[in-house]
Order: structure tokens, then C-alpha cells, then sequence
């Protein structure tokens, strides 16, 4: 119980932050960020949630070898994450086959951005509420959600230039797919 608290005010914290971060306009908190070490350090805010005894979820990884930084702040990419894990985890309560799939790659469409899959085992979205999930304050989880968490994240990988989409099947399960800008070196006049 302690362990949940902690986390749960990390979480706090981390959506506090966030909301100061976007309100202050910090374009010197964006940078260079390594993907992959950016999905371990999130899987360890999160781990709790995914290892519990009644619910162990798999996470799988299929991540390119040498990708390019992106363009991103750290604590506000968490901060998607969490969202993200946390939202796979309670789709996913009462599946049998349950599961995390991340995959990132160069864009095909497009080679400036990552392309980034974040997929669960869920129960899906229903065609009817999809297009509503991004909007400010929608939840499907009665007195358990706010629906802040995917309008905020949805803000975040807009601010970094990139773009947040989701595409699910009832009884399926549910891809949320980021595209993230990679970090490209401002000319300085050089060259």
C-alpha cells in the first residue's frame, strides 16, 4: 500500500509539473532524448502496476537497434507514458491474454519523425466514443477517471511538433501511435 501511494503521488507530481512545464511555455526544456532509455526509465515509474501478482503484464519491445534522438522534455513524455500504461492496464482488467506492445521505428511516411505504437490487449474502444477520447475532461471511467490524462497527453507530443492517434477494435484491443519529431541540430551558421 505504502509502495502504491508513493507512486501515486509520483504521478501527481508528474501531472502538476507537466501542467506548469506547458503553462510557462519552457522551450529550453525541450531536447535531444534517447528513445530507449526513455522507455526503460518509464517502465520503472510504472513497474509496480505492471508486476502485480494477480495481473502480470508483459511488456514487449520491438524498438530498432540505433535510433536517432527525439525531440521531447523527459518528465512530460513520462508523464504520456504513465498515461498510457496506466490507461492499457485498466483496459485490460478481466482479459485473460493481456499484454503491452511497443514498437518504434523511423516513420515509413515520413523520416523526420519516430513512429512510435503503443498497443494493448484490451477491451477496446467502441467506435462511437473513439473520437471523443482526446477531448478535455472525457472519461469512460466513471468517478475513476478526470479525462484529463489522454487531452493532456494528446497537448504534450503536439507541443514536441509530433502527433498522438489511436485506432481500436471492441474486444481487440486498442493502438495509441505517437510521432515524434527527431532532434535535428539548429544551424548555428556553420554550415
Amino acid at each position: 500500500i505504502a509502495e502504491t501511494l508513493r507512486v501515486n503521488s509520483e504521478h501527481i507530481h508528474l501531472v502538476i509539473d507537466t501542467l506548469n512545464k506547458m503553462q510557462k511555455e519552457e522551450e529550453e526544456t525541450i531536447g535531444p532524448l534517447d528513445f530507449k532509455m526513455f522507455l526503460k526509465d518509464s517502465r520503472a515509474l510504472i513497474g509496480m502496476e505492471l508486476h502485480r501478482e494477480e495481473r502480470e503484464i508483459p511488456v514487449i519491445e520491438d524498438i530498432e537497434r540505433r535510433l536517432p534522438a527525439i525531440k521531447g522534455n523527459p518528465t512530460l513524455l513520462a508523464q504520456v507514458f504513465v498515461n498510457l500504461f496506466k490507461n492499457a492496464i485498466d483496459a485490460m482488467e478481466g482479459v485473460p491474454e493481456k499484454k503491452i506492445t511497443v514498437k518504434a521505428d523511423i516513420d515509413p511516411e515520413n523520416s523526420r519523425f519516430l513512429k512510435i505504437d503503443f498497443t494493448d490487449t484490451g477491451s477496446g474502444i467502441p467506435a462511437d466514443i473513439l473520437p471523443r477520447i482526446f477531448d478535455f475532461r472525457f472519461t469512460t471511467k466513471g468517478k475513476k477517471g478526470q479525462g484529463i490524462g489522454l487531452n493532456q497527453s494528446k497537448l504534450i507530443i503536439e507541443k514536441f511538433g509530433g502527433t498522438l492517434t489511436c485506432s481500436s477494435e471492441v474486444g481487440k484491443g486498442t493502438t495509441f501511435t505517437l510521432r515524434l519529431p527527431l532532434w535535428k541540430e539548429k544551424a548555428n551558421g556553420n554550415g
